[in-house]
């Protein structure tokens, strides 16, 4: 029972990777084409997908997950705007 629990961690570690090799990229041009700041982007996309690590239990595989992450995305810059 252990080795099949491990087995699941395993499997949802790589789907993880797979979506963070995927957005990455895409949500650090959608930061840097609002801010204009190579370092600003990176350290907005850096919080972004830490955001979307730490909120993996609440990914609907069912829909859009792009759709989510950008909506991570969106508010991850809506948030910084608002404070800065």
């Amino acid at each position: 029972m252990r080795n099949s629990h491990l087995g699941d961690l395993k499997e949802k570690d790589q789907v993880l990777v797979e979506m963070y090799k995927t957005y990455l990229l895409k949500v650090y041009r959608y930061m840097y084409a609002r801010v204009h700041n190579v370092e600003l982007a990176q350290d907005l996309t850096s919080d972004c997908m830490w955001k979307v690590v730490r909120n993996q239990d609440f990914i609907d595989h069912k829909k859009n997950i792009g759709s989510w992450i950008f909506t991570i995305a969106h508010n991850t810059l809506i948030d910084y705007f608002r404070t800065n």
